[in-house]
């Protein structure tokens, strides 16, 4: 068997693994999407476009995050989190659950905000080898369970036989020890799960090597799925789907529009009828000018007319709001409607074909979790998590609302897309007028101008 093997991936995962790459880059924003790698990945190159243009419009790719919007309302919806039965049964281990210093509410919320940008995130529950010995040896020597977050691409690929897993296998990777002043590097492996044991696989000089192996006293395979969307056993899917398509687009209208003002920023001087020696010590300043003993010479200014930005800035205008409208759609109908009995049950409907059903899958999962740790363990009986269940659509649409203020503080989105929103969800009057509101602001700015901050000793 070789490298090739090891790196095989189930087809399910060839086919989503492009998808849950690219919500993970909306989500991240920063150097996740505006780096030249990313950024020549979401950028297409216009036909006419040089190399030398296209280059510079990837150096100033600026990517606006609508995404962390959605995702962090959908995914602080499921935050209040009731472990209280966990925290009894393992008072020691609920500050520390992956050994590497993430308290049980820490790991599960990252977890799940993952799942909700990703489409789905894995968690493989585990405990130190110890060969030889049973379950309730290796309870009793001191050896601890422990749990891992895993991204859904390292979920390589995996058999399902009469609805159960019947093995797994993962991609990791191992840190190689080193002195303090050495490059870091670690190296691949793969360890597959089966119902009764495990395999440790690594490639060396291009051929797989079986390196450990071990017993699965567990008689299931500890690998825990959780969903955003299930679309399969294992494969999820997120929930930025239904605005990636303008996510993408508004994050190219950004890009074209910025690189056409660049371009334009200084008029283009235009000269005719002069000869190369007219012009070779031509400079523009206020003290020199241009002959020519030409009648025709004349010397123009050109720049480009506004259209092209207008059109650019109208598309990015309707794509935003359309980003807006489905955010604020997919928590409940527009809040301003007279609520009878019937929109009201419809809004519930609403809430729980998408915050609910989240809410108990993870649920699931999180309780399928404590499951293995608490047999792991040594436990009989493992403790119950239980997940929000009433949800408040007028908090989810404020918790979102407030998502977007925090990306106007940060420069992410523009004060009108801002009052966009606001408008939207009825924050705003209907007759608030954006003219009209900035020329309040600089008439404020006007006559009550920032103070500058003196320092103590410019104050002296």
């Amino acid at each position: 068997m070789n490298k090739k093997d090891l790196d095989r991936k189930h087809p399910e995962l060839e086919a989503q693994l492009p998808l849950y790459v690219e919500w993970d880059d909306l989500f991240k924003g920063g150097n996740a999407m505006e780096s030249i790698a990313k950024a020549s990945l979401y950028l297409i190159r216009h036909p006419f476009e040089t190399t030398k243009q296209y280059e510079i419009r990837l150096k100033r790719a600026t990517y606006r995050n609508h995404a962390a919007a959605v995702v962090n309302v959908f995914a602080s919806a499921l935050a209040d989190v009731d472990r209280k039965e966990v925290e009894d049964m393992f008072p020691d281990y609920i500050a520390d659950v992956d050994m590497i210093g993430s308290s049980a509410f820490q790991f599960f919320g990252e977890v799940i905000l993952q799942a909700t940008a990703r489409g789905a995130q894995f968690v493989v529950v585990d405990s130190p080898s110890q060969k030889g010995k049973t379950q309730k040896e290796e309870a009793v020597s001191g050896k601890r369970p422990y749990m891992v977050s895993v991204p859904p691409w390292d979920i390589l690929d995996w058999q399902i036989k009469n609805g159960k897993l019947e093995w797994v296998k993962i991609k990791q990777y191992q840190e190689i020890a080193r002195q303090p002043l050495e490059e870091y590097s670690s190296i691949e492996q793969y360890k597959i799960w089966f119902q009764d044991r495990w395999e440790l696989w690594e490639a060396q000089d291009d051929v797989a090597v079986l390196i450990d192996k071990g017993n699965n006293h567990l008689g299931a395979i500890p690998v825990v799925p959780f969903f955003f969307q299930q679309q399969s056993p294992m494969i999820g899917v997120s929930a930025l789907n239904i605005i990636t398509g303008l996510l993408k687009r508004i994050f190219r209208h950004d890009s074209e529009l910025d690189k056409n003002l660049f371009d334009s920023a200084v008029e283009i001087a235009v000269f005719l009828g002069f000869t190369e020696t007219d012009l070779a010590e031509f400079v523009v300043s206020g003290t020199n000018g241009l002959r020519s003993d030409s009648e025709s010479a004349d010397m123009k200014y050109v720049a480009p007319t506004g259209r092209v930005y207008e059109a650019l800035r109208q598309a990015i205008n309707e794509d935003e709001a359309r980003v807006r409208e489905i955010a604020l759609r997919m928590l409940k109908p527009d809040s301003r409607q007279v609520e009878s009995a019937e929109s009201k049950r419809e809004d519930r409907q609403q809430l729980d074909s998408q915050i609910l059903r989240f809410a108990r899958s993870c649920e699931a999962s999180e309780n399928l979790c404590w499951e293995y740790f608490s047999r792991l363990a040594g436990k009989e009986k493992p403790p119950v998590v239980v997940y929000p269940k009433d949800y408040d659509g007028k908090q989810l649409r404020s918790e979102l609302i407030s998502s977007f203020v925090r990306l106007r503080q940060t420069d992410s989105i523009s004060r009108e897309t801002l009052w966009d929103i606001l408008r939207s969800a009825g924050v705003l009057p209907d007759d608030f007028d954006p003219e009209e509101e900035k020329a309040r602001i600089r008439e404020d700015m006007r006559v009550s101008p920032i103070e500058p901050l003196l320092t103590t000793k410019e104050k002296r």
